[in-house]
């Protein structure tokens, strides 16, 4: 995967390098892709100067590759916790999409299981029909001819 950092007036420190490591890991997995070389993250850590989030940190993470681009932000008080907030999200859109895909899987299953019990009924109806003596061939009563 193709990972460029931009870091704007932030030291690059080794936590914060371990962190980035780790949230890549985590995104290759949940992206799945066929090749890896075609992944591609960017990202982006600067400090906030304005605003009411004065003196924070906002962390976006653009990834690309995995069928759509995706573009996530992060704010926190420190670089390491704007990276969590902002991989949270994409994280959050793979489980959606993965949950999306596991109900159309179950709805299918669901019709192939209804499709199996159908059939299982109608099995047992045409054996009952076979064992159960046919009406025709029973001697019809007529009336005087009661037993004693």
């Amino acid at each position: 995967m193709n990972v460029r950092i931009h870091a704007g007036h932030i030291a690059r420190t080794p936590a914060i390098q371990e962190r980035i490591g780790w949230i890549c890991t985590l995104l290759e997995r949940a992206a799945d892709p066929r090749d890896l070389l075609r992944l591609s993250c960017d990202i982006t850590l600067t400090k906030i100067s304005r605003g009411a989030a004065r003196g924070r940190f906002r962390a976006t993470i653009y990834f690309a590759g995995a069928g759509e681009p995706l573009t996530a932000t992060g704010v926190g008080e420190t670089p390491e916790t704007a990276l969590d907030g902002a991989h949270d999200t994409i994280e959050r859109h793979f489980s959606l999409v993965r949950r999306g895909e596991l109900g159309t899987r179950r709805i299918t299953d669901f019709a192939r299981r209804q499709n199996i019990a159908r059939r299982a009924v109608e099995r047992a109806k045409e054996l009952a029909r076979k064992k159960a003596p046919s009406w025709r061939v029973t001697k019809r009563r007529r009336f005087g001819d009661e037993e004693q």
